[in-house]
C-alpha cells in the first residue's frame, strides 16, 4: 500500500513543478495494531515420548494461528517446534528422562506474533505397566499391575478403556490390582499416571492373554489303532489353540507327551493340533485298551478329557535271543549257536548273514526253522579266509520280531599241511615193497594219499 502512495506523490510532484500548492492525501494515514496478548494457562498432558499443549486466549480477535517454541533450559534460545490453528498441539518423538521448556505465540494473517507465553517446563518420564510380572496368560480374573512413573506421580487409572471412561482416580503406587472384563482372548490395559494436576497423565499399556477353561474341538485318535507291526506309534489330537500343553494316555502307559512344534511328526507349528511320536517299550501290550487325551493351555486351565473314537490293541514284541558262539569250523565253514526262544507265540528263528556288521532282515537269509530247540545251525560253502557276520530273529504267530546282538567269524585260511617222512621201501618178495613215514601234525587231519612213479621226481 506504501508502494503504491509513494507512486501516485511522485506523479502529482512532477506535474505540479514551479507551483505552490497542497493536496491532501486520499487515504489517510492509520495506526499499526496493538500487538496479540500472550497464550494463558498452558498446559501438557504427557504421552509415550510425546506431549500435547493447550492453552487458553483472552481474546482470538485477529489470531490466524499459534506458533510453538521449545527450548532445553529456560533462559536459552527457543526454536520454533511446529504450528497449530487450534489451541492445542501434540508433539511427538520426545526423549526419556529429558526437560523440555514450551513456549506458545500468537500470530496474525500479517505474519506478526504476538507476546509469547510464559515458558512451561515438561519432562518427559520412562514410564512402563507390567502384568503379572510379564506373564503372558491368565486363567485369573483379578491379576496385579505394576506402575514405574516419573517423579512427581501422585495419582493413576487403571481400565481396559483408552479414555479411561469411569476409571476411578487412585493415589499413585507401584503395584495395583485389576479386575479383567468377561470372555476369553487378548485383554489390554491402559494406565494412565498423573504426573501432576498441570501436566495430566501418562499413558501407557500392555497385554495378556485371559482364559478361564479350555477346550477340546475334536477327540484324540490314533492313525491306526493296532500297533501290530510297528515299534513306532503316532498320536494327533486337535485342541484348536496355539498355546499349551497335551499329552495322551492309556492303562499302563505314562502320559504321552503331544507336540504343536511342527517337527515331524507334527505337520505345522501353532496350528492348534498336537502329535507324538511314542516308542512302544519292549514287552508293553494291551487289548483294547481306551485312549484318552487331555489338555491345558497356557493359562493353567484343564480341559475335559477326550476320547479316541477306537480301543487301542497292542500285540508285544517277541523276547530277543543272543549269539552264543560263531566258530570256523574250516576254510569254508562256520557254526552259529545261539539261546533258545522264550515267546509264548513263538514261530521261527530266522538266521540271516552279511559281509558287513549291518546285519539286517534285507540280508542273506540262511535257514529259518520252527522248531524252538533248534539253535545252531553250521553255514558252509564260504570263502576261505573271509569274515562273515550273523544275526538271528525270533518270530511270533503276529509276524512281530525282534533281532539278536550280531556276531562275527573268520573262516580259515587254506595253507598246505607240514610234509611226513617217508622211512624208506622193505621189499618182502619180488612183487610187494613195505612202506613207512611219520605222523601228521594237521590239527584237522583229513587222508593221506601215497603215489608211486617208474623214476625219481
Amino acid at each position: 500500500m506504501r508502494k503504491a502512495i509513494g507512486t501516485i506523490i511522485f506523479v502529482i510532484l512532477a506535474l505540479g513543478a514551479g507551483c505552490n500548492r497542497h493536496v491532501d492525501s486520499l487515504d489517510p494515514v492509520r495506526d499499526l495494531p496493538s500487538p496479540l496478548d500472550a497464550p494463558l494457562n498452558v498446559q501438557a498432558l504427557i504421552g509415550n515420548q510425546a506431549v500435547t499443549l493447550s492453552w487458553d486466549m483472552t481474546d482470538v480477535t485477529g489470531v490466524a494461528y499459534y506458533r510453538v517454541y521449545v527450548s532445553d533450559s529456560i533462559v536459552g534460545e527457543y526454536q520454533m517446534r511446529d504450528t497449530s490453528a487450534a489451541r492445542t498441539k501434540t508433539l511427538g518423538n520426545l526423549l526419556y528422562n529429558q526437560t523440555y521448556f514450551f513456549k506458545v505465540a500468537a500470530v496474525r494473517s500479517s505474519g506478526a506474533e504476538g507476546v509469547r507465553s510464559s515458558a512451561l517446563s515438561v519432562r518427559i518420564p520412562a514410564a512402563s505397566i507390567v502384568i503379572n510380572d510379564n506373564d503372558e496368560f491368565t486363567k485369573l480374573r483379578s491379576v496385579g499391575i505394576g506402575l514405574t512413573a516419573g517423579v512427581g506421580a501422585t495419582q493413576f487409572q487403571l481400565s481396559e478403556d483408552s479414555l479411561f471412561t469411569a476409571a476411578p482416580i487412585q493415589t499413585y503406587s507401584t503395584s495395583a490390582q485389576l479386575e479383567l472384563s468377561n470372555g476369553d482372548g487378548l485383554k489390554r490395559v491402559y494406565a494412565g499416571s498423573i504426573i501432576s494436576m498441570v501436566h495430566g497423565p501418562t499413558v501407557q499399556s500392555t497385554m495378556i492373554s485371559f482364559s478361564i477353561r479350555a477346550l477340546a474341538s475334536s477327540h484324540l485318535f490314533f492313525p491306526d489303532h493296532h500297533a501290530a507291526n510297528r515299534r513306532r506309534h503316532y498320536l494327533y489330537s486337535e485342541w484348536g489353540r496355539a498355546e499349551g500343553k497335551a499329552q495322551a494316555v492309556f492303562e499302563g502307559s505314562p502320559n504321552i507327551e503331544l507336540y504343536d512344534d511342527g517337527v515331524s511328526p507334527d505337520a505345522a507349528s501353532g496350528d492348534g493340533i498336537y502329535t507324538g511320536r511314542w516308542t512302544i517299550p519292549v514287552g508293553l501290550s494291551a487289548t483294547s485298551a481306551e485312549v484318552t487325551g487331555k489338555f491345558t493351555d497356557a493359562a493353567g486351565n484343564e480341559s475335559a478329557q477326550a476320547k479316541a473314537p477306537a480301543l487301542l490293541t497292542i500285540r508285544p514284541t517277541p523276547q530277543p535271543v543272543s549269539i552264543v558262539s560263531t566258530v570256523a569250523l574250516s576254510t569254508y565253514q562256520i557254526e552259529v549257536i545261539w539261546t533258545q526262544a522264550t515267546a509264548s507265540n513263538f514261530m521261527s528263528y530266522r538266521l540271516y548273514r552279511d559281509l558287513t556288521a549291518n546285519v539286517t532282515t534285507s540280508s542273506e537269509l540262511l535257514t529259518s526253522p520252527e522248531n524252538r530247540a533248534s539253535v545252531s545251525y553250521t553255514d558252509t560253502a564260504l570263502n576261505a579266509n573271509t569274515k562273515y557276520f550273523y544275526r538271528v530273529f525270533v518270530i511270533d504267530s503276529f509276524g512281530l520280531s525282534a533281532g539278536s546282538n550280531v556276531d562275527s567269524a573268520r573262516t580259515q585260511v587254506n595253507t598246505a599241511p607240514a610234509a611226513v617222512t617217508l622211512a624208506g621201501a622193505l621189499s618182502t618178495d619180488s612183487s610187494t615193497f613195505k612202506l613207512s613215514w611219520t605222523r601228521s601234525g594237521r590239527s584237522r587231519f583229513c587222508v593221506v594219499r601215497l603215489y608211486r612213479k617208474n623214476s625219481p621226481g
